[in-house]
């Protein structure tokens, strides 16, 4: 399932896809992982703790079904 519009960071880019939305996600959580002086934890685990927060299952690699309700209504 590819994201919802809305959820493009600006409105004038492309639709992106599921991949695509993920791997930016994935890179933020990293980069914000790396460069901050509070973490106690390693950048990989910040990262999927993100995800799975940000409603992905990061075991199958799948959106939750309830990850983008407006899609589903």
């Amino acid at each position: 399932m590819d994201p919802p519009h809305a959820e493009q960071a600006l409105s004038w880019q492309a639709r992106e896809s599921w991949r695509l939305w993920l791997t930016n996600r994935l890179t933020t959580a990293l980069l914000a992982a790396h460069f901050s002086d509070t973490t106690t934890v390693e950048p990989w685990q910040f990262a999927l703790e993100r995800l799975r927060l940000d409603g992905v299952d990061t075991d199958a690699w799948t959106p939750h079904a309830n990850i983008w309700p407006e899609v589903h209504a």
